[in-house]
C-alpha cells in the first residue's frame, strides 16, 4: 500500500481575478444550473417560485449567481425546484416546496438555499416531477415530497413527505435516477430496479401497473448508467448498448417506431456510448468520440440537429462535436465540451438556454457563463500559475487535462482520501489528456502530476455519478 504523505508538500491556494470555465451542468423542468470551477453555482431560466436560489422569484435568460451557496459539486433540477449536493454531503434545496420536495419539514416555497439538516453523507441527487431522492454513501436512498406513485419504493402510496424518508425496501445501490412520477435505482452488481408509475411501461417490468415496491428490470445485466424521462426510462450497459423502456409517441425509445415498450429494447444502431440522458419524450446519447446523438420529441429543437424534427431513430447532431458531458430535462438540452464551453438547444421560452434570449434553438448556442475565479498554486515555496486545467471536476466518466505546455513523459497519481494510491499512469505527453474514471467508487480523490519527479500541480479532484 503505497501512502502519499500530502504534509510532506507544502500547497497554498490564492484566490485572483480571471475568467474560469463550467465544469459540471444540469437541466431542470424550465431552467438551467453550470457549476463554475471555484464551486459556485449560475442558474438561469424560471424562477417563479425561487428555482435558480437567488434570493428572488423573477427568471432570467443569463445565468445569475445562486445565492449564499458555495462547495457544490453537483445540481439537480426538478419541475420547479432544485437541490444542491456541496462537497460536505449536505444538501440543500430551494424553489416550489409544496409536495416538500426541498424536505425542510414544510410546504413553504424558498428562493434562498436552505439546508436539510435531517441528512449526511449524501454522494448523490436526483429531483424528479415533485419529488427527490438521495443516495448515501452507505449505499442506502432516502427521498422526500411527492409519493403518490408510490415512486420512494418503500410500499406505500402516501401523498406527501415533507422530510426525507429511508427506502429500506432497497440496499447496496450506486447509482439513483428520477423521472417525473417514477424512480430507477442501478445497484452494484448491474441489475436495475424501478417504482413508482408505470402507466406506459417505464419501470420496464413488462407491465403498466405502478409499483410501491422497487421491482427488478429483467432482463437487463451490466448497467452502468441510468437516467429518467418524463415517462420514459433509458439505460446504459457496460459494452456500449443503449435500451430503454416506456412511452414512445414521439420516438424516445430509439428503436425505430412510437410503439410504447414495457419491458427494455435496444436502441438502434447505437455502440461506444458513454454517456446517457432524457428529456420529455426524448433521449440524448454521448459517444466515446464526442460525438451526439439524439431521438424522440424535437419540435422545439431538443437534439440540436438543426431541424425541428421528430426522430424515431438516433440522429447525430452535425454541430456538436468534443463534448465530455450531456444534460436533458423538460424540452431543452445542455452541452460540455471538452474545452469546458457550455452549449445549449431546445425550448428557451422561459430562458433556460441562458444565451440572454427567449428563442427556442434548434442549433446549440454558446451560454456565456460569468464564473469569475482563477486559482494560483504555490508548490515547494515557489509560487507559479497552475499550468493544468482540468475539467469538468467533478467528473462521472472522464476528466481533460490540458497543459499549457507540452507535457513529456509525464506521471499522473490519482489518491483517495487518505493518500492511498489508487491509479498511476505513465508516460503522458502533449498538450491534453484524457483520463478515464473506470472502476473507481464516488468519492473525494487527489490527483498528482510529476514531471522528471518534478510536481507540476496537485488537486482535489470529484467522482460523482
Amino acid at each position: 500500500m503505497n501512502v502519499l504523505r500530502f504534509s510532506s508538500i507544502a500547497v497554498l491556494l490564492i484566490s485572483v481575478s480571471l475568467h474560469l470555465k463550467a465544469q459540471r451542468i444540469s437541466a431542470g423542468g424550465f431552467h438551467s444550473a453550470f457549476i463554475c470551477s471555484d464551486s459556485t453555482v449560475l442558474g438561469s431560466g424560471k424562477g417563479n417560485y425561487g428555482q435558480l436560489g437567488n434570493g428572488t422569484q423573477t427568471g432570467s435568460s443569463t445565468p445569475v449567481y445562486v445565492d449564499s451557496i458555495s462547495g457544490i459539486i453537483a445540481v439537480s433540477g426538478g419541475h420547479e425546484f432544485s437541490a444542491y449536493l456541496k462537497s460536505d454531503g449536505t444538501v440543500w434545496t430551494s424553489g416550489r416546496n409544496d409536495s416538500g420536495q426541498l424536505g425542510d419539514g414544510t410546504l413553504i416555497n424558498t428562493s434562498f438555499p436552505q439546508q436539510i439538516s435531517s441528512l449526511s453523507g449524501i454522494t448523490s441527487i436526483k429531483c424528479g416531477g415533485k419529488f427527490s431522492l438521495f443516495l448515501k454513501n452507505d449505499s442506502t436512498v432516502w427521498a422526500t415530497g411527492n409519493n403518490g406513485f408510490g415512486q420512494f419504493g418503500n410500499g406505500t402510496v402516501q401523498t406527501l413527505y415533507n422530510t426525507p424518508q429511508h427506502i429500506n425496501s432497497i440496499s447496496g445501490v450506486k447509482a439513483i435516477a428520477a423521472g417525473s412520477n417514477h424512480s430507477l435505482f442501478l445497484k452494484s452488481d448491474g441489475t436495475v430496479w424501478a417504482s413508482g408509475r408505470n402507466t406506459f411501461g417505464q419501470l420496464g417490468d413488462g407491465t403498466t401497473v405502478n409499483k410501491s415496491l422497487p421491482v427488478q428490470i429483467s432482463p437487463l445485466t451490466g448497467i452502468i448508467a441510468i437516467a429518467g424521462g418524463y415517462e420514459h426510462s433509458v439505460f446504459l450497459k457496460d459494452d456500449g448498448t443503449v435500451w430503454a423502456a416506456g412511452q414512445n409517441s414521439f420516438g424516445a425509445l430509439g428503436d425505430g417506431s412510437t410503439i410504447n415498450r414495457l419491458s427494455p429494447i435496444q436502441v438502434n444502431s447505437l455502440a461506444g456510448i458513454v454517456a446517457i440522458a432524457a428529456g420529455e419524450s426524448f433521449s440524448l446519447f454521448l459517444k466515446n468520440d464526442g460525438s451526439v446523438w439524439g431521438t424522440g420529441f424535437n419540435g422545439p429543437g431538443t437534439l440540436g440537429d438543426g431541424t425541428n424534427t421528430n426522430r424515431v431513430s438516433p440522429v447525430q447532431s452535425p454541430f456538436l462535436t468534443n463534448i465530455i458531458e450531456i444534460a436533458a430535462n423538460g424540452w431543452h438540452s445542455l452541452f460540455l465540451k471538452n474545452d469546458a464551453t457550455v452549449w445549449a438547444t431546445g425550448y428557451n421560452t422561459n430562458g433556460q438556454l441562458g444565451d440572454g434570449t427567449l428563442i427556442n434553438r434548434s442549433t446549440p448556442v454558446q451560454v456565456l457563463i460569468p464564473c469569475n475565479a482563477q486559482i494560483v498554486t504555490r508548490v515547494q515555496d515557489k509560487a507559479i500559475k497552475n499550468p493544468i486545467t482540468v475539467y469538468p471536476n467533478p467528473f462521472s466518466i472522464k476528466m481533460i487535462l490540458q497543459s499549457e505546455y507540452s507535457l513529456k513523459d509525464a506521471t499522473l497519481t490519482i489518491y483517495n482520501s487518505i493518500g492511498q494510491t489508487m491509479k498511476e499512469i505513465k508516460n503522458i505527453s502533449g498538450h491534453t489528456f484524457t483520463f478515464f474514471r473506470g472502476t473507481l467508487p464516488l468519492g473525494i480523490y487527489f490527483y498528482l502530476l510529476t514531471e522528471n519527479d518534478k510536481i507540476i500541480t496537485m488537486e482535489k479532484i470529484v467522482i460523482v455519478d
